[in-house]
């Protein structure tokens, strides 16, 4: 066993795994793990000059490595970003199935199919798709699901901004300075309605940005959340007087 070259080529190693964490590269740190402990798994398998004190310091490190491949995988996922008023979505789990006849447990999704396999003189399960041993299946099943949802999120992008009528704009783009603006109020009951305005679920209302009680959106009439603003128009150049347009 090259023993200082091992030494020298696994040091390298760790601190690949270090550097990727420190920069929240989760997937490339999983990547050097997988990388080191197939190393060191084909080493064991060989076992080629290899001493008991050898074959106990690798089934430590692989074991050692399993565990912090295991807690990355357990680092909290980002939320899928939903738009306003809508449900939380969450991605489904996988289905697993088996053992088959020959021990392997199987998910089949739209995106890939993940078998999770026992191999003989390894150190843990084999998961396929993803690559890399796990120190148990439930291990396995969690390295699966982590990686059919970052292949689902990688596919998301951000929806455009809906279309607006004519002079109402989005109501992210409202100045906030406390002056009246026209505002369009949606009730929460209108997603019900397949006539929301003439049924009184979405109506205009006079309103203003408030910085008071971490702020919000100040406005009389229609309880809902406003969606659209427009300027309101000025006051008309001459103002009829008492007896004009009667």
């Amino acid at each position: 066993m090259a023993e200082e070259g091992g030494g020298t080529w696994a040091t390298y190693m760790y601190a690949e795994i270090e550097e990727a964490f420190a920069a929240r590269a989760n997937q490339a740190a999983i990547d050097v793990i997988d990388t080191l402990v197939e190393s060191l798994n084909e080493g064991l398998m060989t076992d080629a000059g290899l001493t008991k004190a050898d074959i106990s310091a690798m089934k430590h490190q692989v074991e050692a490595l399993n565990i912090a491949k295991d807690e990355i995988l357990a680092l909290p996922a980002p939320a899928l970003s939903r738009a306003e008023g809508q449900e939380p979505v969450a991605v489904k789990p996988l289905e697993w199935t088996g053992p088959d006849v020959n021990g392997d447990r199987h998910a089949r999704s739209i995106l890939a199919v993940y078998t999770i396999r026992k191999q003989q003189g390894s150190m843990g399960f084999w998961l396929t798709e993803v690559g890399g041993y796990h120190s148990s299946i439930d291990k396995a099943k969690a390295a699966a699901q982590a990686d059919y949802e970052q292949r689902i999120r990688s596919a998301l992008v951000k929806a455009p901004a809906p279309a607006v009528p004519d002079g109402w704009k989005p109501i992210e783009t409202a100045p906030k300075d406390g002056r009246n603006i026209l505002l369009w109020v949606v009730h929460s009951n209108s997603r019900f309605s397949a006539s929301p305005v003439e049924e009184g679920w979405q109506a205009p209302a006079v309103g203003h940005w408030t910085d008071f009680n971490s702020g919000g959106w100040v406005h009389h009439g229609l309880a809902g959340q406003p969606t659209m603003w427009a300027d309101i128009l000025p006051a008309p150049s001459r103002p009829l007087v008492r007896g004009e347009g009667e």
